[in-house]
């Protein structure tokens, strides 16, 4: 059975595998499968993708330090991706709330160019 350090370098070495994996499924999500709902109508909800928990063991053990920087910059890489589509999001439907309604006897235009 590992003594104490090992079992809090274990318990570092899972928490960042977990953060690796959910820093690439945040970074990338057109690249992962969504998972269809029971009634085959989207998502499920259980598909979420939840941060894992950090262990309760001591500090993170200074071997790790490397990892966990590479783990912060992917997780940063993936939050500013994921401000870039919120504000693309965003601009597309401030253009759709300027279509005037369909009973509004206003000609309406599809811009193609952008």
């Amino acid at each position: 059975m590992p003594d104490g350090s090992e079992q809090d370098l274990l318990g570092w070495e899972l928490y960042l595998t977990r953060l690796e994996s959910w820093a690439a499924q945040l970074g990338h999500p057109a690249a992962q499968p969504q998972a269809e709902g029971r009634d085959g109508e989207g998502p499920d909800q259980s598909a979420d993708v939840l941060s894992p928990e950090s262990p309760l063991s001591g500090p993170l053990p200074g071997e790790l330090q490397e990892r966990a920087r590479a783990v912060l910059d992917s997780l940063n890489r993936a939050s500013e991706r994921t401000r870039m589509a919120r504000l693309d999001v965003g601009r597309q439907l401030s253009a759709l709330r300027q279509v005037p309604p369909r009973d509004s006897g206003e000609a309406r235009y599809l811009d193609t160019s952008g």
